[in-house]
């Protein structure tokens, strides 16, 4: 899983994309924060039912979902983007954060044997924290040398990918 979590981490570089893509389609300098919040309302609102939905149905079932919108939004970003469908898409964005970010460590701990809990965690969080810059790096390179919609649509293939694989996992 923690293999897969990485995939998923290259996919979805840092927010600041999100943001940069909004200004890069004409959105006001002044309205970015607000969409920003947009973005937290609907995390914060998503993530206890995610956790919930989580319990009944399986953390790699809303895991997959997570990554499958992840992937449909990311291609939102790239190649359906206006001054109308950014309010959208930073709303489905955070939905996405609420269905990944606290299932996921939830799924370390069930995966994980009690008296080496602590090691899951971390070895989970030290793959994030090293896939954090490489996913910037090519995100910005895939952004300045062909375009700004390249990053997104590997972002989705990525995303695509890791659903792919934890849904094989399970099976």
């Amino acid at each position: 899983f923690i293999v897969i979590a990485a995939l998923f981490n290259l996919a979805s570089f840092s927010y600041a994309f999100f943001l940069l893509r909004a200004q890069n389609i004409g959105v006001s300098v002044a309205l970015i924060p607000v969409l920003y919040f947009v973005y937290n309302i609907f995390y914060a609102a998503s993530s206890y039912p995610a956790g919930k939905i989580s319990d009944y149905l399986g953390r790699n079932n809303v895991l997959i979902a997570g990554y499958l919108l992840f992937a449909i939004t990311a291609l939102g970003f790239g190649f359906y983007a206006t001054t109308f469908t950014l309010w959208i898409l930073f709303a489905l964005y955070g939905i996405v954060l609420g269905f990944t970010d606290g299932v996921s460590r939830a799924f370390v701990a069930d995966l994980a044997e009690k008296k080496y809990s602590g090691t899951a965690f971390g070895s989970y969080h030290m793959i994030i924290g090293l896939t954090i810059f490489p996913a910037n790096v090519i995100g910005g390179l895939l952004w300045k040398n062909y375009s700004a919609q390249i990053p997104f649509l590997v972002s989705a293939i990525l995303a695509l990918v890791a659903a792919c694989a934890l849904g094989a996992l399970q099976h």
